[in-house]
């Protein structure tokens, strides 16, 4: 077993064990034939994650791949990995100034990154605050991250006074439900909802504290969720819809208390309260951590679908025809569904059929969703959300992934367009294939790719 297959345990965290079937192509596990090779040299083209490098020249080619998508999605191999952070910064100071982007979207809670927004576009709040509060699943430890908030507030400030700013938004399940290192906590969502109904509606405000404040030590904690009763979760469960409803129907005369960016967001955390919900109501009722997760893979297929209704948010607060760029794991950016990789001992519980956030973007968005999938091959990385970072030697490829096909094109960094393969090379991309995260056609799921060979780690712990 190698060095991945070996420390799988430390990925599958992130996504929950995420597993998905496809039977829309052929499977194989034989080599790609040599017109693929032909055909990927040849096509290919090389690009840099320096951050600092002098030019974007590289990037136009990529330019031209997304042509007039409105949402582009880069997926990265593994969390932790820096150069696929720093490629995605380059890729996102290009798109902003060249392309016009206006938004970035993060595989990051929603309802977290409204203070992270407030300081990005608006310059409200400090740096520090905006990083902690601000973006959830321990992610706030990536210096890339810290790099990219930088730039986009520096790019914002330097912006007229009346032109749009470039924002960013999370569109995750808020409070990292399931992450146990996570700094925000499941009871954001609702507590924001509170406490903007304390400003505005003391009357209403005061009814719902007396209906949910008992509730919110649950939502923080997994353990303490899982002893709630069926009746205590039902009561829960009808109070956040009474919330929601308050919210929608008074929503005129909150914004004249407020402002209609305020009820926007609030009503949003009210319906994000529901998403956490719906995600805890997965889980058994008495349920303890010995008695297994495997009722966390209907909380995956609910996440999954959470972020594809916070995109559709997000864009929706958007000016008409904003063009996002969105990042997250290349697993959720998938525009199919998949199966976990053969190599990966998954207990038989822990499979599930499910439909990754990509899937439900390229069924609303068409071709206006492009995405682009990080593959890599060797390097090491630190599971930054430890309590004691160690290092994990990712291992390199099996032979009979496909990440051992682009590693053996010989080029260091490049991107290449997954659609344009002619007959001889497309039947092996289309071919369902082992890949380090999934089992998956490659070019099924995947518009684009971004290869790196060599990773090193990007957290701030280490």
């Amino acid at each position: 077993m190698n060095g991945s297959a070996g420390n799988k345990k430390y990925f599958l965290p992130l996504f929950l064990a995420t597993a998905f079937s496809s039977t829309t192509f052929a499977q194989s596990t034989e080599p790609p034939p040599q017109a693929f090779y032909d055909w990927a040299r040849a096509s290919l083209h090389p690009v840099t994650s320096n951050i600092n490098a002098p030019s974007t020249a590289d990037l136009a080619p990529l330019g031209e791949m997304i042509g007039s998508a409105r949402i582009v999605a880069f997926g990265e191999s593994l969390h932790s990995a820096s150069e696929p952070l720093a490629f995605r910064n380059r890729v996102i100071q290009y798109l902003v100034e060249e392309l016009g982007f206006t938004a970035v979207i993060l595989e990051s809670g929603l309802v977290e990154s409204r203070t992270l927004n407030d300081y990005v576009a608006f310059g409200i709040g400090n740096f520090d605050d905006a990083i902690a509060d601000g973006i959830s699943h321990g992610f706030d430890q990536f210096r890339m991250n810290h790099e990219l908030v930088r730039w986009l507030r520096a790019h914002n400030a330097a912006l007229p006074e009346d032109a749009p700013k470039v924002q960013i938004f999370g569109m995750d399940v808020s409070g990292s439900p399931g992450n146990l290192g996570a700094r925000r906590k499941p009871d954001s969502a609702l507590a924001f909802a509170l406490n903007y109904l304390d400003e505005v509606d003391l009357e209403n405000a005061r009814e719902f504290h007396n209906r949910m404040d008992s509730y919110l030590p649950a939502l923080a904690s997994t353990n303490d969720y899982g002893v709630l009763s069926s009746s205590r979760r039902d009561a829960l469960s009808a109070a956040i819809e009474d919330l929601i409803s308050l919210l929608e129907r008074r929503q005129l005369d909150y914004v004249e208390t407020s402002s209609e960016y305020d009820q926007a967001w609030a009503e949003r955390a009210a319906v994000s309260a529901r998403q956490v919900d719906s995600w805890f109501r997965q889980m058994p009722p008495n349920w303890v951590l010995a008695d297994g997760l495997a009722w966390t893979s209907e909380a995956q297929i609910i996440r999954d679908r959470v972020m594809a209704d916070n995109l559709d948010w997000v864009l929706s607060f958007l000016p008409e025809n904003a063009r996002v760029f969105v990042f997250a794991a290349a697993p959720h950016i998938a525009a199919q569904k998949y199966d976990m990789p053969s190599w990966m001992d998954i207990p038989e519980d822990r499979l599930y059929t499910s439909i990754p956030f990509g899937a439900y973007a390229r069924s609303r968005h068409g071709n206006d969703y492009v995405n682009i999938l990080n593959i890599l091959y060797e390097g090491e990385i630190y599971f930054c959300q430890a309590t004691n970072p160690t290092p994990l030697d990712i291992g390199n490829p099996e032979e009979f992934w496909g990440e051992h096909a682009f590693a053996n094109l010989g080029i260091d960094e490049y991107v290449l367009d997954l659609r344009i393969a002619p007959p001889g090379a497309s039947e092996w991309v289309d071919q369902v294939k082992d890949h380090r995260n999934f089992k998956v056609s490659t070019r099924g799921a995947f518009d684009t790719l971004y290869y790196v060979k060599t990773i090193q780690s990007d957290c701030m712990t280490n």
